[in-house]
């Protein structure tokens, strides 16, 4: 089994280890979604890829975001060197680096947009619920959203 050391972007300056499911392509420089916690998630980027860690018991990287690396290996370079010269935690640099809009969180909020309705296939039962707790509201957290539709993990 393939295990991603994760950085996240939070002030810390260490990566964690998460397994990568059989099913699931990543390479260095990828956007994940991993567990962090009880019931809480973030996005993090994988800094190196291993075959064994310390830990006998690793959560499950949820989801890859990306097709590509989203950092390449010049990018991490510079993000480590940041962290040095300017002593601060690499999750504090990696904040600073990742555009707000492509990171996922619990902490994330959902608004609705008018999509062009020719080109969608039926909205689903949760869909639907998802879409009528739009109706009165101009946004929603993830968290919210997890609660209508009765799932744990949404994507």
């Amino acid at each position: 089994m393939k295990i991603a050391q994760v950085l996240l972007p939070l002030p810390i300056d260490r990566a964690f280890d998460y397994a990568v499911p059989d099913d699931k392509v990543v390479d260095i420089g990828f956007r994940v979604v991993i567990p962090w916690g009880k019931g809480k998630w973030y996005t993090g980027i994988v800094l190196a890829i291993t075959n064994n860690s310390p830990s006998s018991r690793l959560k499950r990287v949820v989801e890859v975001l990306d097709a590509l690396p989203l950092f390449t290996p010049f990018h991490m370079d510079c993000m480590r060197w940041m962290a040095d010269y300017y002593t601060t935690p690499l999750g504090t640099v990696l904040k600073c680096a990742m555009p707000s809009m492509l990171t996922v969180s619990h902490q994330t909020r959902v608004r609705s947009i008018s999509p062009n309705t020719d080109v969608l296939p039926p909205l689903t039962d949760e869909e639907i619920l998802v879409m009528d707790a739009f109706s009165t509201r101009e946004f929603l957290w993830l968290k919210e959203i997890q609660q209508i539709v009765a799932k744990k993990d949404i994507r």
